[in-house]
């Protein structure tokens, strides 16, 4: 049987406060042979050997044309595979597939191009909130922040409560070291930020509190008070 080629689609994670499980989306060109019967992904951690004898099979179908689809309707051969990835650790995961055919015992194709992915499951430091500047004229407040390991971060989102220590809202995001929010008006606001990685994100930052006051004029200007703890 005839090797072929397979690729990564789609990466798909649950992100809940330790991200454990993923699913990677796998496609590949459909086998025509006469005598063809499914296909099997396998799965190695670096350092590691293919355990052949744990295939993850998806089912296919063999189409008037001949080709075994896993999707005969869109004739496609694609596939969701999840698998559990250490936490706070760095790991790569590396695939490749097989197609078999309908003799017991089946008879099995060469090994696919192999596809890896990395993770990086470690934990992404908090961001610190070192300012928060008010723009009478524009009515904004900008916050900034400084990060470690800035690298691994593809954005932060910030969050605002009427409590100190929220429950939270999410206000804005962004992949630059500060945010501007538009005052609304006299309250208490509480502020803290969250940075995000590709597969984790932050603890919460440390707390910013805005006091607005509406100044007692004509014209109507805001009094802000704000104060980074």
């Amino acid at each position: 049987m005839k090797k072929f080629i397979l690729t990564v689609l789609v990466l798909l994670m649950t992100l809940p406060a330790i991200a454990k499980e993923v699913t990677l989306q796998f496609a590949w060109d459909a086998n025509n042979e006469p005598d063809m019967k499914g296909y099997s992904l396998f799965v190695r951690q670096d350092e590691q050997a293919y355990d052949y004898t744990d295939p993850k099979d998806p089912t296919c179908t063999v189409d008037a044309d001949g080709k075994c689809y896993v999707n005969p309707i869109d004739k496609t051969c694609e596939y969701e595979l999840p698998f559990d990835v250490p936490d706070g650790v760095i790991s790569t995961f590396h695939f490749v597939a097989r197609a078999y055919d309908t003799e017991i015992p089946p008879n099995w194709s060469g090994d696919s191009n192999e596809v890896s992915r990395t993770y990086d499951l470690r934990v992404i430091p908090a961001p610190t909130m070192l300012a928060g500047t008010y723009n009478d004229t524009a009515k904004k407040v900008t916050f900034s922040w400084q990060q470690t390991q800035i690298e691994r971060v593809v954005k932060w989102e910030l969050y605002k409560s009427s409590t100190s220590g929220g429950p939270y809202a999410k206000v804005g995001e962004t992949t630059d070291m500060s945010l501007a929010w538009d005052v609304p008006g006299d309250g208490s606001y509480f502020f803290t930020l969250v940075a995000f990685t590709d597969e984790v994100y932050s603890v919460n930052a440390n707390e910013a509190y805005v006091q607005v006051k509406v100044h007692p004029s004509p014209v109507k200007n805001f009094r802000v008070k704000i104060r980074i703890k």
